[in-house]
């Protein structure tokens, strides 16, 4: 989109890029919903380029026709879940909507503070991204689209996810703060000469802590998964034992049912779903519950009880119990 929107209009009348480009934004929307808010910031800085006035002619609308035409095609062929996403938003209020201003401002100071150990860097950051928004709206109207139409979901959907809403946009946030520090250090340098003095230690201070952090996560990273140290996960001894159970003794084209089913589908290759009724067991093969965690939205092992399906333990260890299910 960055390359499309700056190219001009010859580059915007080339059919392949446009192609590209409405597929790409496709492919995001089809990953995560939120994801058709890419194509709502192209239209929005289509709409308010005054330079180009072109707006609706033909290479223009191109990423829009990509767009829509994949998406028809998939119609086809997927179930459309997005309209599931609309009750949601039956529990909006004014309390909601002021919660999650406050939850997300402490979450992204808390991430920033973490760096350096101080509460003042996130502030700090909040004024630069404003100066470099404002600075830089006209060349990257695009990007600060995209950035306020996320902030916008988060704040008046009903959940909160804690940092992981935020990821998306942080790289952003950063783009934004680094852009209003290179403004505004370049106006001070009129007036003070120590302020590009000024500005290098204040990059330092940013980069230094997020390379210490990353080398961290990455030493982290690169120890084997299954280990003793994992406390918690689907990597743990008694998750690794569970699902090599079932790898080793289940036939391969088995069903299994369990809380996290892209997990176990993921880890043994065996199919898998979300059984919420005792009316749903018999389409399975097999059945993991869990018993320390919680079942999710899972048929818990209390109301397992009620069931009327035949059960054989096949398995069982501190966390797990995998049931075949009998007909």
């Amino acid at each position: 989109m960055d390359f499309f929107y700056r190219q001009g209009t010859a580059s915007r009348f080339r059919l392949d890029n446009g192609f590209l480009l409405g597929g790409s934004i496709f492919i995001a929307f089809l990953i995560r919903t939120s994801g058709v808010f890419l194509l709502s910031s192209l239209f929005f800085a289509d709409f308010v380029d005054y330079r180009r006035k072109r707006v609706f002619q033909t290479g223009y609308i191109v990423p829009y026709l990509s767009f829509f035409i994949l998406w028809g095609i998939s119609l086809l062929f997927l179930s459309e879940g997005q309209s599931s996403h609309l009750s949601f938003f039956q529990d909006i209020n004014r309390l909601t909507i002021w919660g999650n201003i406050q939850h997300y401002f402490d979450v992204g100071r808390t991430f920033f503070s973490d760096l350096l150990q101080t509460p003042w860097l996130y502030p700090i950051l909040i004024f630069f991204v404003l100066v470099g928004g404002g600075h830089r709206y006209k060349q990257d109207i695009h990007l600060l689209g995209y950035l306020l139409l996320t902030l916008g979901l988060y704040i008046i959907w009903p959940s909160q996810q804690g940092i992981r809403f935020l990821l998306p946009i942080l790289p952003l946030f950063v783009y934004f703060s680094f852009h209003g520090i290179k403004y505004f250090f370049e106006k001070m340098e009129r007036k003070f000469a120590f302020s590009r003095v000024l500005y290098t230690i204040l990059l330092l201070l940013f980069v230094y802590p997020s390379l210490y952090s990353a080398t961290l996560s990455f030493r982290n990273l690169s120890r084997p998964f299954i280990s003793p140290e994992v406390s918690q996960g689907p990597y743990d001894v008694e998750s690794s034992e569970m699902f090599s159970h079932l790898m080793q003794n289940t036939p391969e084209n088995s069903t299994v049912i369990f809380f996290k089913p892209r997990v176990m589908r993921l880890l043994t290759g065996r199919s898998a779903f979300i059984a919420t009724e005792c009316s749903s067991l018999p389409k399975g093969d097999y059945l993991v519950i869990n018993r320390i965690g919680g079942s999710g939205e899972q048929v818990s092992s209390k109301q397992l009880k009620s069931c009327v399906v035949a059960l054989d333990e096949v398995f069982i260890n501190k966390n797990f119990i995998v049931y075949q299910i009998l007909r």
